[in-house]
């Protein structure tokens, strides 16, 4: 099953962070604001998946998310 950009954004905010695996490049930056800043798939991965154990303990709830889409990348703002 192929998503769109929408679809994969949706997927993240959501934390089903394993549908977004396949759509990532080598060279993903995500930029944690006032944490750390993350560079390459693997590291990326290696985050989410901790993320993803932590968030099965806790009802997590993200306010004022802002999404800036485009034809290949997506910005994603928002405390959690």
């Amino acid at each position: 099953m192929s998503f769109n950009i929408s679809q994969i954004t949706e997927a993240f905010c959501s934390y089903r962070f394993a549908v977004t695996y396949p759509y990532m490049v080598d060279e993903i930056k995500w930029n944690i604001v006032g944490r750390e800043e993350l560079v390459g798939r693997e590291a990326i991965i290696a985050s989410y998946d901790k993320s993803a154990k932590f968030l099965e303990t806790v009802s997590p709830t993200i306010t004022k998310l802002k999404i800036n889409r485009a034809e290949t990348f997506v910005v994603v703002e928002g405390p959690a």
